[in-house]
């Protein structure tokens, strides 16, 4: 199955630290200035690295850019992100 699982971490008993606050204060500007950001040549160089159809964890995956990039690509993505706003 190809999806993609959103999850934030915080307030799991974690202290958070400054750059997740910096994160969630200033998600909506990260998302508006990186959202166009055409990474196809780095995404297709990892995949080439990777048997057919992976899995890739997506490890901060901040607003979903890269996770959503390698779903289409066909790529099995969990992705989870510390900062509630990146992941809202």
């Amino acid at each position: 199955m190809i999806g993609v699982i959103f999850l934030s971490v915080t307030g799991m008993g974690c202290t958070v630290d400054p750059n997740i606050t910096y994160y969630n204060e200033n998600a909506q500007a990260f998302c508006q200035r990186t959202k166009d950001t055409d990474l196809s040549k780095e995404y297709d160089a990892f995949l080439r690295l990777l048997l057919p159809r992976p899995r890739v964890l997506d490890a901060g995956c901040g607003v979903g850019r890269d996770a959503a990039a390698f779903v289409a690509k066909g790529c099995d993505v969990s992705a989870f992100d510390p900062s509630r706003e990146m992941v809202a």
